[in-house]
């Protein structure tokens, strides 16, 4: 589960992600993943701050547009300073998001054992797709 909030008016944005809302077809997986990597008992969430550099709601057009969003991405309650790119576009009563960018395990303090290393990438791949609305 993901919540997204952005300020129509500076294009601040704000993200929350439950690690545990993760699922995974085999739920052995799941259960590595959350006890043996993530850790999602001691750090349940996962979060992003940041400011969408030059948005204006006002110019959104129909079609996407790039732009560059910088901000701070805490996983595993580690601090790190991200810029993304991100696609906007204008939909009915708000705004469509979507960016995918990459960050590494090791700037996270993930662990990934010898023995499964060949078999998970060092890189963690972010992708995300939210479609927000205006507040009533």
């Amino acid at each position: 589960m993901s919540t997204a909030i952005v300020d129509s008016s500076s294009g601040d944005i704000a993200i929350l992600l439950f690690i545990s809302a993760f699922d995974f077809e085999i739920s052995l997986m799941q259960e590595h993943f959350n006890e043996n990597y993530m850790d999602s008992s001691k750090y349940p969430k996962a979060t992003f701050s940041g400011n969408i550099q030059n948005f204006s709601l006002e110019e959104l057009l129909d079609s996407e547009k790039d732009y560059k969003i910088l901000g701070v991405l805490t996983i595993r309650g580690i601090e790190k300073n991200v810029s993304v790119s991100c696609r906007l576009k204008k939909i009915s009563k708000g705004l469509s998001l979507k960016t995918n960018f990459n960050v590494s395990a090791g700037d996270f303090d993930i662990k990934i054992p010898k023995v499964v290393r060949n078999k998970i990438s060092q890189e963690i791949n972010i992708t995300a797709e939210y479609d927000l609305f205006e507040k009533l």
